[in-house]
């Protein structure tokens, strides 16, 4: 549960298992005798044999403060501690916003103010490989990427999932939400774990977040993959009115958001299903407090985009994914954002909504790992 107290969305009441089972999967999956066969699998029993990374001792110590559990704050020379009820290898770290234009965080004095407005963010991480960093989208948290696709992703690539401020096992915004604070905060959290040059996958609000840390962090990221999100602003389409209502619900289940994921086909359906059934059990929480904000943040960016100036001076390579039956960021987005980037790439999954990367999740896998090479 995140920091300070507040009324959390009372969607997830089940205890403190699901999320660790699914790190569990991955992290077996990681180690598992290969099966032998190429190409993505839909589940996690064939992922060849990887030495996973451990996240309790990430590459680098990290450099922007000291981490926190629930109780208690130590010093910066420690490594990330576990998670209280996030699973062994869900570890939070404390994160300062790393300013646009710097190459390192300045050193941050304990009970500073700069100090105060860290956050305490929760990440996880697995497999081996060039890094890949996943940003989750509006109301999302570490549970909501499915585990197949964090298995299969795990098998060619040390995967690092987090929570963002607000959401799942982080703490609390100490800054009013904004498209440049949430990237100057993944960049913070990119350095303090050590990553490398990560390949950026942001899912729907992530991945305009992804968009905005290409701007704002330039030498950061090798490359993008953009999954049902746009460009924003006055040219985009935004989901309809009843979509942006539920999403900004803090009641909202996870059946109801199921239904925003999925189409309701045959092949939605048996998506759908699991998906809802394991946020059930997840004991993770988005708090009320960030609902509101994020959907505040994502109604601003429909109508007016700090992004759309600046895309086409993003040079790295990226790869847009969209669900062309996606009701949450309407699917004319894609050829739009596509359109706006000089050096993008559009692949479109037919008969799939917001929830795609779930649903097709082989071949998703597969256009991923094509673009990366």
């Amino acid at each position: 549960m995140t920091a300070g107290g507040e009324r959390v969305k009372p969607r997830l009441q089940a205890g403190r298992v699901a999320l660790a089972a699914m790190i569990a999967l991955v992290l077996a999956a990681c180690t598992s005798p290969s099966s032998g066969q190429g190409g993505a699998t839909t589940g996690a029993s064939t992922a060849p044999s990887t030495t996973p990374t451990s996240t309790t001792t990430p590459s680098s110590t990290p450099a922007t403060g000291s981490t926190t559990t629930s109780t208690s704050t130590t010093s910066t020379t420690t490594p990330p501690v576990p998670v209280d009820g996030g699973g062994s290898s869900t570890v939070r770290v404390r994160v300062a916003a790393l300013p646009p234009g710097a190459v390192v965080p300045t050193a941050i004095s304990p009970a500073s103010p700069a100090w105060l407005k860290m956050v305490p963010i929760a990440f996880s991480r697995f497999g081996s490989g060039p890094d890949l960093l996943l940003i989750a989208g509006q109301d999302g948290t570490m549970s909501w990427w499915d585990a197949a696709l964090l298995s299969d992703l795990s098998r060619r690539y040390r995967v690092t999932v987090f929570d963002l401020p607000g959401a799942g096992y982080s703490g609390a915004p100490t800054a009013p939400l904004s498209l440049g604070w949430l990237a100057d905060m993944t960049a913070g959290l990119a350095f303090a774990v050590g990553l490398s040059h990560p390949v950026v996958l942001g899912w729907g609000l992530g991945g305009e977040i992804a968009l905005a840390l290409a701007e704002r962090h330039p030498g950061l990221a090798s490359s993008l993959v953009l999954v049902d999100t746009s460009g924003g602003g006055g040219s985009a389409t935004p989901p309809a009115s009843g979509v942006a209502r539920l999403l900004a619900l803090p009641g909202a289940t996870p059946v109801a958001l199921a239904r925003l994921l999925f189409p309701r086909t045959n092949a939605g359906r048996r998506a759908s299903v699991p998906w809802a059934s394991s946020l059930l059990a997840t004991p993770d929480f988005v708090t009320a407090r960030s609902i509101a904000a994020e959907a505040e943040l994502q109604a601003r960016f429909w109508k007016h985009s700090p992004l759309t100036p600046g895309l086409l001076r993003v040079e790295i390579p990226a790869l847009v994914v969209s669900g062309a039956d996606d009701t949450v960021f309407p699917p004319q987005n894609a050829p739009a954002l596509d359109g706006l980037l000089p050096h993008a790439k559009l692949v479109m999954l037919t008969a799939a909504g917001y929830g795609a990367i779930i649903q097709d999740e082989p071949a998703f896998v597969a256009a991923v790992e094509g673009f990366t090479g």
